[in-house]
């Protein structure tokens, strides 16, 4: 599962401010960018503490001056609760003049990265086909209601002599879809494969996705 866009959430307690950021990342070299910019925006903070997952299993995480376990590691166990991968979290601290002691400390930085991944929402992560179709006219109205029930995503869609389009269907629906296609045509048409991708979707926004988890198309 990715983060469906970058967001910000904040928690208070006894005046300190905690400010969660919730960021899409590839790779460390990126997630060293971000941190290195926020560190910047953030020069007059009291700490600027991280944690990130990386699709690959690389992880890290830092409680930049806070007492150890305090702030890090909070926010590592609620990225790896929820499932997320390619994600960076920062939570920046503006101490508010009281120790909150170690307990506090966790609660709180809890809270202020469970508030970005609120914000962020989610996409979940599958293996798709695309596929090309072409067919003709008399059978649009009924493969369109195919790709639909199967909830396959239509691509483009053009219209010459015959009807041509392409489309991505999750892995585990394609044998389905095409059976389906092939039996209303008794066995005329025959979708195409093109080739395998991996894609997240969260029912309003479609994004495909390249080996390293990079966003290659959006939709």
């Amino acid at each position: 599962m990715i983060i469906a866009k970058e967001c910000e959430g904040r928690y208070e307690e006894k005046r300190s401010v905690f400010i969660g950021k919730a960021w899409y990342i590839t790779s460390a070299d990126q997630a060293e960018e971000i941190l290195s910019s926020v560190r910047k925006r953030y020069h007059d903070a009291r700490h600027n503490c991280f944690a990130y997952i990386l699709e690959n299993g690389e992880m890290r995480m830092s409680d930049d001056g806070e007492p150890s376990g305090t702030a890090g590691k909070p926010i590592l166990s609620v990225i790896q609760n929820r499932g997320y991968v390619n994600v960076l979290v920062t939570v920046t601290r503006y101490f508010g003049g009281t120790l909150l002691g170690a307990g506090g400390l966790v609660r709180a930085y809890t809270k202020a990265c469970e508030n970005a991944l609120n914000e962020s929402g989610s996409m979940d992560v599958t293996s798709g086909i695309r596929y090309e179709l072409s067919y003709p006219y008399e059978y649009h109205g009924r493969i369109v209601r195919i790709l639909n029930e199967k909830g396959a995503m239509t691509e483009e869609c053009e219209y010459g002599a015959d009807v041509r389009c392409v489309f991505l269907i999750d892995a585990e629906m394609r044998r389905g879809i095409c059976d389906e296609i092939k039996e209303i045509s008794a066995g005329r048409i025959k979708p195409v494969e093109k080739e395998k991708v991996r894609y997240a979707i969260d029912g309003k926004k479609f994004l495909e996705l390249g080996e390293d988890g990079s966003i290659m198309r959006k939709f």
